[in-house]
């Protein structure tokens, strides 16, 4: 029997599986303190963001202090930093 026939017989790779939570599979790129980060971030969001955002939408209103809350956490511009840093 050829490969190529052989290949034709055998049965098909099993799924994979998706994952919701992390679809591209970035938290097993993620050293600990990056993790930490996420982790503080996502809290942050869920507790002091997301009910005053979910109002505002539903109202279409705009408060700049969810910016300035956003900022004294240290989340303004962080992915802008190490290009920054890298200037001088």
């Amino acid at each position: 029997m050829s490969q190529s026939q052989a290949r034709a017989h055998s049965s098909p790779p099993p799924k994979a599986r998706f994952d919701w939570a992390d679809p591209l599979h970035c938290d097993s790129l993620l050293q600990e303190d990056e993790r930490l980060v996420r982790e503080q971030a996502h809290a942050f969001c869920q507790k002091e963001l997301f009910p005053p955002i979910l109002e505002l939408h539903r109202h279409e209103g705009f408060d700049r202090s969810l910016f300035t809350r956003l900022g004294e956490m240290g989340f303004s511009a962080s992915c802008c930093r190490s290009a920054m840093a890298a200037r001088g």
